[in-house]
């Protein structure tokens, strides 16, 4: 790729060439030299760089939301666990998956323009991006204010309240540390620093699970010596919420420019972006974050349907409560069933998406050949595990209380019997949904979304209708999941077909560029030795 402009640091350089140093150049990664390795390094090293990182963080993240719930259950009570799992779906969307998408949002921007040699605006997408989260955030604390309020009534819930304090801060406090936090960690995969980010995520992770120990054991320890005192969801938010801290201020210093840039510097340097402030690119990082969110809540939406169906046709409150924790039980089976396809969806954005674009579709096949295989082991293997969803679930819930617990397997059989193999089907829509939004086919996405949510609502309709148990919820998310992955491999095999036609082009263009090298070549020597 012929560079005819300065290298721009992926989320904070905008100097000119008399600034950068040669030195500086080779000691710090460039927008211009990562997308260089994504496609350059050969195709096996670049997808197990990926791979592991993110299999391996995507694991760990399911596996510590089934530990807070377990320990919700051990140290606060059941009906804790009631409310907290029918906040899950909301805290899950608000907090972690928008954030999160808007920024792969704007990473494939940045791809885009990379790919047209637009180094400048590149750089300029990093800042409306944060610009584009500050406004989001904004829209979260109003939701926060409003589920503070009404947590319970939402969900027709009675009893002691825990969810409105842990709700309100959770999407309010807890969706600032996420969007300045681990929302940013997505620009560590655009880096190719995959490992520095399974790292900061997990120990994120370990240090939030330690925190809440430790608060909770706090608490146990104040109840010996003082009557009164009550668990509540606090410990969690303590250890959610200040767990989170390192990674904000590791990122700030992380995304700071050369050495030789003060942090301060970097703000008035980003700030000049704004000066000139550009609404177009603006709109267009807001617009294209918004279809990454759309994609990565559609079924989080269902299963707060979900909780919101069963509080309406379970009116005893054992009913209810155990419907509540069934139906989230049945979440987190999707959880674990679909974290392998997560994880390569992100390497799907992050590898697929710049060889496309640079026309490189000899390595855009492999990669989306290698891809799909991998992916569709490891969720057969996830599936195959899932199988004994019981086991699992009772790994997870506390021994103590064997009564409830049993009740609760005989009644979450009805959603776990329903997950057979969801998880493979609907690895062909999201890896899809990547292929199309590289190529801004965003009717199409469009188009596949609003299909999903008026499938969801007229199941939800038709069972309403019939006076269904929330048990049948499980069918709603069944269907549309085998609908939407039907639909997804139709679009996934359409468009590899397309991609190796045009690998066969390539590959005759490049043999045939060959050719007229080697011809060259025996020409100049046969001139030489005429001379």
């Amino acid at each position: 790729m012929d560079l005819k402009e300065p290298s721009v640091h992926v989320s904070q350089k905008s100097r000119t060439s008399t600034s950068i140093s040669n030195q500086m150049f080779k000691q710090h990664k460039t927008l211009d030299s990562i997308m260089q390795k994504t496609t350059i390094d050969p195709v096996s090293q670049l997808s197990s760089a990926y791979f592991w990182p993110l299999i391996i963080t995507t694991a760990v993240e399911v596996f510590h939301q089934l530990l807070v719930i377990t320990m919700t259950w051990n140290y606060v009570g059941r009906d804790a666990v009631e409310q907290m799992v029918c906040a899950f779906p909301v805290i899950l969307i608000i907090t972690k998956l928008i954030p999160r998408a808007i920024a792969q949002g704007s990473i494939a921007n940045m791809i885009r323009y990379l790919t047209d040699n637009q180094v400048k605006r590149a750089d300029e997408v990093f800042t409306y991006q944060i610009l584009s989260q500050v406004i989001y955030f904004i829209i979260a604390v109003f939701i926060a204010f409003i589920f503070g309020l009404q947590g319970l009534k939402i969900f027709n819930i009675t009893g002691d309240d825990y969810i409105s304090t842990y709700i309100g801060v959770m999407l309010s406090v807890g969706t600032l540390v996420e969007i300045f936090g681990a929302a940013q960690t997505q620009f560590y995969l655009f880096e190719g620093d995959t490992w520095m980010y399974a790292l900061s995520n997990i120990a994120t992770l370990l240090l939030q699970q330690s925190l809440t120990l430790l608060s909770i054991q706090h608490i146990l320890s104040q109840q010996r010596y003082i009557t009164g005192v009550e668990m509540t969801l606090i410990p969690f938010l303590i250890g959610h919420i200040v767990g989170a801290l390192p990674l904000v201020g590791f990122n700030l210093l992380r995304f700071q420019d050369f050495k030789a840039t003060t942090f301060s510097a970097v703000i008035r340097l980003k700030m000049k972006y704004l000066q000139v402030f550009n609404l177009t690119e603006l709109l267009h990082t807001i617009y294209n974050g918004t279809l990454r969110s759309l994609e990565q809540v559609i079924q989080p939406i269902v299963y707060f349907g979900f909780q919101v169906y069963n509080s309406k046709f379970n009116t005893h409150p054992t009913d209810a409560a155990v419907s509540h924790i069934g139906s989230h039980l049945f979440i987190m089976g999707m959880l674990i069933l679909q974290f392998p396809t997560m994880a390569f969806q992100m390497v799907a954005i992050y590898t697929i998406s710049s060889n496309n674009l640079m026309k490189k579709y000899i390595r855009t096949k492999e990669l989306i050949f290698r891809t799909v295989i991998w992916g569709l082991i490891c969720e057969a293997i996830v599936a195959i595990l899932v199988s004994s969803v019981d086991s699992i679930i009772t790994f997870f819930l506390p021994a103590s209380k064997s009564e409830e617990v049993d009740f609760i397997l005989r009644f979450t059989s009805e959603y776990t019997d329903k997950l057979n193999f969801t998880g493979v089907l609907t690895f062909f829509y999201y890896i899809s949904v990547i292929l199309l939004n590289i190529e801004r086919k965003w009717p199409i996405e469009i188009t596949g979304i609003a299909f999903y949510f008026v499938m969801t609502l007229i199941m939800f309709l038709v069972m309403a209708s019939s006076n269904g148990t929330g048990a049948n919820t499980a069918i709603v998310s069944y269907w549309c999941d085998v609908t939407i992955g039907i639909a997804g491999f139709l679009v996934l095999a359409e468009k590899f077909i397309e991609i190796m036609q045009l690998a066969k082009i390539e590959l005759r263009r490049l043999k045939k560029k060959k050719r007229q090298e080697e011809n060259g070549i025996i020409a100049e020597k046969d001139d030489g030795k005429g001379e």
